[in-house]
């Protein structure tokens, strides 16, 4: 994503296109608190947000000629400040602070004397959630605490997110003893017990994830009721494509895995008649 100042040809309600979008600004701070303004020697800026995923991350490909690894000492760890967003709409722009935790590979370019790297970043807190460990039960009385209550008290008391949290009421009284785990997979390990507060929906269909807005545990029902932000289509591209027809076609698809019934049937076999031995149990003979 790189700075422009096209005109924005896409409605208010519409995706991000190339040309409407604007990177006001990059900087790296390193560990001894300098700035180094990156927005004029990016190649490449990429934001990824996934529903599967418990935090935002993404990367920035740079073109250097100055030497800034080894003059700035850049290991990881350094913070990221990114603000970007629509041109001519400056509400809906996105101000972050990233923590780099990756160098990847340094091509060397143009005879030698620049060269290509990228620098991967995420969100602090995922980082705070690798270095921290959780080994707590979670109870409010004999009869337990709802799972919403319990991932709210992790994120808040054993993480201390500032961020805004949006998690969606849960169903159901629980005691949990989490068992020296991280923060974010003891979440994800809750969200496979969690369900929402909907009477009409049976399943523990819970997700724990980031976006630009904060941290969300809401249930897949729940967003599926939203009003779609945009429809991809799976259609031929032409010539005559208008820019949103080609922005919101899908350019191919595949099935993963099909069903194969010689596997399954080997699959259950396997399982259903698989035998143990325990050595520790087996008698002793003189």
């Amino acid at each position: 994503m790189a700075d422009s100042t096209v005109s924005d040809v896409s409605p208010a309600n519409a995706a991000y296109y190339p040309e409407s979008a604007s990177l006001n600004q990059l900087t790296l701070i390193t560990a001894s608190g300098k700035e180094i303004d990156l927005k004029k020697i990016i190649i490449e800026f990429n934001y990824y947000e996934d529903l599967y995923s418990f935090a935002v991350s993404g990367s920035v490909i740079i073109r250097d000629a100055q030497g800034l690894i080894e003059r700035f000492q850049i290991t990881g760890g350094e913070f990221l400040k990114v603000n970007f967003g629509r041109i001519k709409s400056s509400r809906m722009n996105t101000t972050r602070s990233f923590r780099v935790y990756k160098l990847g590979d340094r091509i060397p370019v143009e005879n030698l004397n620049s060269e290509l790297f990228t620098l991967h970043f995420c969100s602090e807190e995922l980082l705070l959630s690798e270095q921290t460990k959780i080994s707590k039960s979670y109870s409010q009385n004999n009869s337990g605490q709802e799972i919403y209550k319990t991932v709210n008290s992790i994120l808040k008391d054993e993480l201390k997110i500032k961020k805004k949290l949006y998690i969606e009421q849960t169903s159901g009284f629980y005691n949990f003893i989490v068992p020296r785990i991280k923060p974010f997979e003891a979440i994800s390990w809750l969200s496979t017990y969690a369900r929402p507060l909907r009477k009409e929906t049976a399943g523990a269909d819970m997700l724990f994830f980031e976006n630009k807005d904060g941290f969300n545990f809401k249930s897949i029902r729940t967003m599926l009721e939203q009003e779609p932000y945009k429809t991809y289509n799976y259609q031929q591209n032409n010539t005559d494509s208008t820019l949103e027809q080609k922005s919101t076609s899908v350019l191919q698809y595949e099935f993963v895995k099909s069903y194969d019934v010689l596997n399954e049937i080997d699959r259950k076999s396997t399982r259903l008649n698989s035998s143990h031995t325990d050595i520790s149990r087996m008698p002793s003979s003189a």
